[in-house]
């Protein structure tokens, strides 16, 4: 499931610029859908690190701001594994 997840958001970021997209653009809701699918999909806290890890390692949430919020994301249980100190997600 996960890399299924990165292999779906690699042409987003790489071939779409989802990283210079602005706040309307098509190609950041496509990216949060499929976060948040992914995201609401793994029960197992140690998965939905990895999936967070790569939003923060790819620079999609290094913006001020955010790139794309994952405010719906049920992220309670990783907070206690070190990924609130990086930034909000």
């Amino acid at each position: 499931m996960i890399t299924g997840f990165v292999k779906e958001m690699q042409p987003l970021i790489l071939d779409k610029d989802l990283k210079k997209s602005t706040a309307d653009a098509e190609v950041r809701g496509v990216a949060r859908g499929l976060t948040l699918a992914v995201l609401s999909q793994v029960q197992d806290s140690s998965k939905k690190r990895l999936i967070v890890s790569f939003i923060l390692d790819s620079g999609l949430n290094a913006k001020s701001g955010n790139l794309f919020s994952l405010s719906e994301a049920n992220l309670l249980e990783l907070s206690s594994g070190g990924l609130t100190s990086r930034g909000p997600c």
